[in-house]
């Protein structure tokens, strides 16, 4: 268990300095398009059927607008999630567990959007799922925070007082992680 936990420090740490040297290309990107067969074989948001961005303006209720804006709902619901945002996932999930935006007659009607329609529903539910982590996902991230703090100060002050106190958060991180095994929180989410 000893191992499992400096294993996910390690990997907790290139995590985070990774994500600290990503940088926002500030412009806009490429559609990312997907398809049915696409999404059951992968089931990534970035394979659900429908391109991001992309909107009929004649037809509002086109299933490409449709699908397009749907698209868009969980594309920036994962993009914060995965940013390590978890805290602003929330403003981002309406948008995804509300997909069909009231066109409920289109997306039950139009045989395009029949066919996407499971799809999104599955992608639906795995939002869901992230929703009922997320305080998990936040825990762990502040018991990391907090444990990796400690070493660090102990690691430079030699101070004993210092290492208790980073066992003392270690223990509870370990307390944290078998907590999210439990819940077969997925070993990605370990580090938000």
């Amino acid at each position: 268990m000893r191992k499992n936990i400096w294993l996910l420090i390690i990997v907790l740490i290139f995590g985070f300095s990774s994500a600290a040297n990503a940088q926002d290309d500030g412009g806009e990107s490429e559609a990312i398009c997907g398809g049915v067969e696409r999404f059951n074989q992968t089931g990534r948001w970035q394979d659900l059927p429908g391109c991001t961005g992309e909107r009929d303006y004649d037809n509002p209720t086109s299933d490409a607008t449709l699908l397009g804006r749907a698209k868009d709902a969980f594309k920036a619901f994962f993009e914060v999630w995965e940013s390590g945002e978890v805290e602003q996932a929330d403003s981002h999930a309406g948008g995804c567990l509300e997909y069909m935006n009231g066109a409920d007659a289109e997306w039950n009607s139009n045989p395009a959007l029949v066919k996407a329609k499971l799809a999104y529903e599955r992608m639906k539910k795995t939002v869901e799922q992230y929703l009922k982590w997320k305080p998990l996902v936040g825990d762990l991230f502040q018991d990391y925070v907090k444990t990796m703090t400690w070493i660090d100060e102990s690691s430079k002050s030699g101070d004993l007082d210092d290492a208790k106190t980073a066992v003392m958060f270690a223990k509870d991180l370990q307390k944290t992680i078998a907590k999210a095994q439990q819940q077969s929180v997925p070993d990605g989410f370990l580090i938000p």
